[in-house]
Protein backbone atom coordinates (compact mmCIF):
# COMPACT_ATOMS: atom_id res chain seq x y z
CA UNK A 1 0.00 0.00 0.00
CA UNK A 2 1.30 3.39 -1.12
CA UNK A 3 0.31 6.68 0.69
CA UNK A 4 -2.22 7.62 -1.81
CA UNK A 5 -6.26 7.41 -2.26
CA UNK A 6 -8.76 6.82 -4.88
CA UNK A 7 -11.56 8.47 -6.09
CA UNK A 8 -14.28 6.94 -7.23
CA UNK A 9 -17.44 8.83 -9.17
CA UNK A 10 -20.00 7.49 -12.16
CA UNK A 11 -18.92 11.04 -13.42
CA UNK A 12 -17.29 14.24 -13.26
CA UNK A 13 -18.98 15.41 -10.13
CA UNK A 14 -16.05 13.64 -7.46
CA UNK A 15 -13.44 16.05 -9.35
CA UNK A 16 -14.72 18.37 -6.60
CA UNK A 17 -13.80 16.18 -4.10
CA UNK A 18 -10.23 15.94 -5.35
CA UNK A 19 -9.67 19.03 -5.80
CA UNK A 20 -10.60 19.76 -2.55
CA UNK A 21 -8.22 16.56 -1.31
CA UNK A 22 -5.26 17.58 -3.21
CA UNK A 23 -5.17 21.13 -1.83
CA UNK A 24 -5.65 19.64 1.78
CA UNK A 25 -3.06 16.92 1.26
CA UNK A 26 -0.83 18.39 -1.34
CA UNK A 27 1.43 14.92 -1.07
CA UNK A 28 -0.61 12.61 -1.54
CA UNK A 29 -1.03 10.59 -4.38
CA UNK A 30 -4.57 10.90 -6.14
CA UNK A 31 -5.93 8.40 -8.81
CA UNK A 32 -9.74 9.35 -10.18
CA UNK A 33 -11.78 6.66 -11.48
CA UNK A 34 -14.79 7.23 -13.44
CA UNK A 35 -16.95 4.95 -14.27
CA UNK A 36 -18.56 6.69 -17.84
CA UNK A 37 -19.48 3.77 -19.08
CA UNK A 38 -22.34 3.38 -17.38
CA UNK A 39 -23.25 6.37 -16.15
CA UNK A 40 -25.95 8.16 -15.46
CA UNK A 41 -26.30 5.64 -12.73
CA UNK A 42 -29.67 6.88 -11.31
CA UNK A 43 -31.76 5.02 -14.30
CA UNK A 44 -29.96 1.95 -13.03
CA UNK A 45 -31.13 -0.71 -11.05
CA UNK A 46 -29.99 -1.06 -7.45
CA UNK A 47 -28.82 -4.81 -7.89
CA UNK A 48 -26.70 -4.20 -10.86
CA UNK A 49 -24.69 -0.79 -9.36
CA UNK A 50 -24.15 -2.67 -6.47
CA UNK A 51 -22.35 -5.19 -8.64
CA UNK A 52 -20.75 -2.75 -11.12
CA UNK A 53 -19.45 -0.63 -8.12
CA UNK A 54 -17.94 -3.97 -6.11
CA UNK A 55 -15.93 -5.66 -9.09
CA UNK A 56 -14.83 -1.82 -10.52
CA UNK A 57 -13.39 -0.59 -6.89
CA UNK A 58 -12.50 -4.03 -6.00
CA UNK A 59 -10.09 -4.13 -9.77
CA UNK A 60 -9.31 -0.47 -9.15
CA UNK A 61 -7.84 -0.87 -5.44
CA UNK A 62 -5.86 -4.18 -6.08
CA UNK A 63 -4.25 -2.57 -9.14
CA UNK A 64 -3.32 1.00 -7.84
CA UNK A 65 -3.04 -0.19 -3.91
CA UNK A 66 -4.24 2.74 -2.59
CA UNK A 67 -4.46 3.41 1.22
CA UNK A 68 -7.98 5.09 1.19
CA UNK A 69 -10.71 3.97 -1.57
CA UNK A 70 -13.76 7.52 -1.51
CA UNK A 71 -16.66 7.20 -3.06
CA UNK A 72 -17.25 10.63 -4.23
CA UNK A 73 -20.99 9.71 -5.73
CA UNK A 74 -24.47 9.75 -3.56
CA UNK A 75 -25.49 6.98 -5.44
CA UNK A 76 -22.24 4.63 -5.30
CA UNK A 77 -22.31 5.60 -1.63
CA UNK A 78 -25.84 4.68 -0.64
CA UNK A 79 -25.79 1.70 -2.72
CA UNK A 80 -22.02 -0.15 -2.12
CA UNK A 81 -20.57 1.66 0.85
CA UNK A 82 -21.57 -1.70 2.98
CA UNK A 83 -20.24 -3.87 0.77
CA UNK A 84 -17.07 -2.39 -0.05
CA UNK A 85 -16.33 -1.72 3.68
CA UNK A 86 -16.72 -5.85 4.01
CA UNK A 87 -14.46 -7.34 1.09
CA UNK A 88 -11.54 -4.50 1.24
CA UNK A 89 -8.81 -4.19 3.75
CA UNK A 90 -8.56 -0.70 3.68
CA UNK A 91 -10.85 2.45 4.55
CA UNK A 92 -14.19 3.49 2.47
CA UNK A 93 -15.06 6.64 2.71
CA UNK A 94 -18.59 7.17 1.51
CA UNK A 95 -20.25 10.91 0.34
CA UNK A 96 -23.89 11.08 1.28
CA UNK A 97 -26.35 13.71 0.91
CA UNK A 98 -25.92 16.17 3.74
CA UNK A 99 -28.91 15.34 5.56
CA UNK A 100 -27.22 15.59 8.85
CA UNK A 101 -25.47 18.91 8.65
CA UNK A 102 -28.47 20.61 7.04
CA UNK A 103 -31.07 19.26 9.76
CA UNK A 104 -28.59 20.57 12.73
CA UNK A 105 -28.47 23.66 10.68
CA UNK A 106 -32.37 23.81 10.58
CA UNK A 107 -32.90 23.23 14.45
CA UNK A 108 -34.54 26.28 14.93
CA UNK A 109 -38.30 25.94 13.75
CA UNK A 110 -40.08 28.81 11.22
CA UNK A 111 -42.83 30.48 13.08
CA UNK A 112 -45.39 29.01 10.18
CA UNK A 113 -44.07 25.92 10.04
CA UNK A 114 -41.08 23.19 9.62
CA UNK A 115 -37.73 24.23 8.03
CA UNK A 116 -37.30 23.35 4.75
CA UNK A 117 -34.38 21.30 3.45
CA UNK A 118 -33.33 21.03 -0.81
CA UNK A 119 -32.32 17.78 -1.52
CA UNK A 120 -30.01 17.53 -5.03
CA UNK A 121 -29.70 13.99 -5.56
CA UNK A 122 -31.13 11.26 -8.18
CA UNK A 123 -34.61 10.43 -7.74
CA UNK A 124 -33.32 6.98 -6.76
CA UNK A 125 -31.00 8.11 -4.28
CA UNK A 126 -33.39 10.51 -2.83
CA UNK A 127 -36.24 7.44 -2.43
CA UNK A 128 -33.91 4.29 -1.41
CA UNK A 129 -34.23 3.42 2.45
CA UNK A 130 -30.32 4.60 2.90
CA UNK A 131 -31.52 8.52 2.55
CA UNK A 132 -34.61 8.04 4.24
CA UNK A 133 -33.31 6.59 7.30
CA UNK A 134 -30.79 9.76 7.27
CA UNK A 135 -33.76 12.15 7.35
CA UNK A 136 -35.60 10.27 9.99
CA UNK A 137 -32.54 10.08 11.81
CA UNK A 138 -31.31 13.91 11.72
CA UNK A 139 -33.91 15.66 9.70
CA UNK A 140 -37.17 14.83 11.41
CA UNK A 141 -38.04 18.27 11.99
CA UNK A 142 -37.67 19.53 8.53
CA UNK A 143 -39.21 19.43 5.50
CA UNK A 144 -36.92 17.33 3.15
CA UNK A 145 -37.95 18.52 -0.82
Amino acid sequence: MKNSMLIFDSGVGGLSILQEVARLMPDITLDYLMDSEFFPYGIREDQELIQRIVTFCKAAVEQRQPSVLILACNTASTLALPALREILSIPVVGVVPAIRVAGERSLSLKDDGPATIGLLATPATVNRPYTQDLIEQFAPHCEVQ
